[in-house]
């Protein structure tokens, strides 16, 4: 019979594969209409299609990152890493969101705002049918790129692919902007390009605050939302008297758990150690319904009956 510790690093291998399959085939479709954008929008001069090819180009970005990201979270703890590496993961969110605000930049760069103030803009756009073409091309790869990350990522439970997934929905519907931009365009109402332009830097800028906001308590150790509610089943247990100083940190991939557990004083310490075991095997199997890897630790006490005043 396999040992547990197997079918577990098994289970660790399959689905750092099966991410690694998303990022790969996300990579290819995100660095395609980027380029095509990008060309597009450039020959024609048009700065929401450019802005929006930079856009996704970063979503390559991205996709190169999170698979080195992916490989080194889920290595098992070493020597100099106890606990893990998860949190490699929510650094590589991070990092995300540092792109996604640096691509903001450069496309706020390309507009000339005091002219625009004055109200001597000028664009030099030139409508074709190409532009249509490429955003066409690039609104169907996005929304199939959001559903199959989307799905993917509940289904590994991975963060990294949820919070791309909600990106690139994020870049269809910018998408769909720019197409009404393009097409406003062919009847000279040129400023709504720069205005989706402008409109893309914005939204660049909003993803990357809620990328953080998703990542930043992991990362110091904030406590995921819990029910404990499944201590007060251990208290009932023959010769514990409470349970308290209950912690937890980590995320769906990885947590711990410690606490104190108050028994009988009679045990001897063979029984103690007995009922700690079944209290860890219990604790455990509650929060795996939460996360796929839980390191449970107990400290036993005595339990002393408070004196009177």
């Amino acid at each position: 019979m396999r040992q547990a510790s197997e079918v577990k690093k098994e289970s660790q291998k399959n689905r750092k594969k099966a991410i690694a399959k998303v990022l790969i085939i996300t990579l290819v479709l995100n660095l395609f209409v980027a380029f095509l954008k990008i060309i597009v929008g450039n020959h024609y001069h048009f700065l929401s299609l450019t802005s929006s090819g930079l856009e996704s180009l970063v979503d390559g970005s991205t996709n190169i990152l999170a698979l080195l990201t992916i490989s080194f979270a889920s290595a098992p703890p070493d020597e100099d890493h106890n606990y893990g590496h998860y949190k490699a993961e929510n650094l590589g969110s991070l990092v995300v969101a540092v792109l996604l605000l640096f691509s903001a930049y450069q496309i706020a760069s390309q507009v000339d705002l005091k002219a625009l103030v004055s109200g001597n803009f000028v664009s030099q756009a030139t409508f074709s049918p190409w532009t249509i073409v490429s955003i066409t091309i690039s609104m169907a790869t996005s929304l199939f790129v959001s559903w199959y990350e989307n799905k993917e990522g509940k289904k590994y439970n991975s963060t990294l692919l949820l919070a791309d997934a909600s990106h690139t929905f994020g870049d269809f519907l910018i998408s769909g902007a720019v197409l009404i931009s393009l097409i406003l365009s062919k009847f000279g109402y040129h400023f709504f390009d720069l205005f989706v332009g402008l409109l893309v830097t914005g939204y660049l800028v909003f993803l990357a605050l809620k990328i953080v906001r998703m990542n930043i308590n992991e990362l110091l150790d904030g406590a995921p939302d819990i029910d404990d509610s499944f201590l007060l089943e251990i208290e009932k247990m023959d010769f514990v008297y409470d349970v308290h100083n209950f912690r937890v940190r980590g995320n769906e991939h990885w947590l711990h758990a410690d606490f104190h557990v108050h028994l009988d004083p009679a045990l001897s310490l063979v029984d103690a150690h007995r009922i700690g075991k079944d209290v860890e095997q219990r604790v455990h199997r509650w929060l795996r319904e939460y996360s796929q890897n839980v390191d449970v630790l107990i400290h036993i006490e005595p339990y002393e009956e408070e004196e009177s005043p």
